[in-house]
């Protein structure tokens, strides 16, 4: 939970900071840093591997592509449309939303996976 918070801040807060060296640019540098931080933070100390976890980094670009992917094509949208303080704000909305939807997908458990098809094939 903590860490989730701390990432909501920095994402925002790097792209805020490099916003003058242009939006694209802030955006490819908040993600890139905030996103590398995350692996580590989750490899080493959410998902670690002495609790049975395994996090790679292949798996972990899978999970979040889709949504870096997102967020600069709402960059490349609105860039010329908001002011910084407003795209700041798109980009953030659009990251939380679009990353925790995605997550739900993506992590979703075996059980999950199971009981949602039992769920939408049962016999009337």
């Amino acid at each position: 939970m903590s860490s989730g918070v701390i990432f909501t801040v920095l994402g925002p807060g790097i792209f805020w900071s490099a916003y003058p060296m242009g939006p694209i640019v802030a955006a490819v540098l908040a993600e890139t840093v905030s996103h590398t931080i995350r692996y580590f933070t989750f490899k080493c100390y959410v998902f670690a591997a002495d609790k049975g976890y395994r996090v790679t980094l292949s798996r972990y670009f899978r999970a979040t592509a889709p949504v870096s992917v997102l967020v600069l094509v709402t960059v490349l949208i609105l860039e010329s449309a908001l002011p910084r303080g407003a795209l700041t704000a798109a980009v953030t909305l659009v990251g939380v939303t679009t990353g925790f939807a995605w997550s739900k997908y993506v992590y979703r458990t075996k059980e999950d996976i199971s009981k949602s098809f039992q769920g939408n094939n049962r016999t009337r």
